[in-house]
């Protein structure tokens, strides 16, 4: 799931990976390693997972949010709060407290809208279409929502 861009990087920690990339793109970044980290636990494709609802609520179990508190600590080379990831439940709470305590926040600078990548692919419009085309993507996934 990394991309070739990345594959140079790969052996290195986290914290050396955010400490190369541009203060603009840390939380991207970061953001990234969390999603794959969490759907890999939970066999889903990382993609679908929304930054914005509580990890419990994806179906990660105590042990699973433990175990990536220690990769963290690991990943970030540094020892985290026990309950890190009961306090920051969602990864729109998580990352910025994350470049915070790695040291890193005060010169991140969070892309314009990060919202936009933490919904689920499937629940973005796609921009790039014509404008018809984003209207009938939305009545058609509002018809979908309608429907359950």
């Amino acid at each position: 799931m990394t991309s070739g861009a990345d594959s140079g990087l790969g052996c290195l920690l986290l914290i050396e990976r955010l400490q190369a990339t541009l203060a603009s793109r840390r939380y991207g970044q970061l953001l990234r390693f969390l999603r794959e980290q969490i759907a890999q636990r939970l066999l889903l494709n990382d993609a679908d997972i929304d930054g914005r609802a509580p990890l419990m609520s994806l179906g990660m179990s105590s042990l699973q949010v433990m175990e990536i508190k220690m990769l963290l600590e690991q990943q970030l080379a540094r020892p985290l709060p026990s309950s890190l990831v009961f306090d920051y439940p969602t990864l729109v709470q998580l990352v910025p407290k994350l470049l915070e305590l790695a040291g890193l926040q005060e010169e991140a600078s969070i892309d314009a809208s990060p919202e936009a990548s933490l919904a689920p692919r499937s629940l973005r419009p796609n921009l790039a279409a014509p404008q018809g085309d984003v209207l009938a993507q939305l009545a058609a996934e509002l018809a979908e929502l309608r429907g359950r």
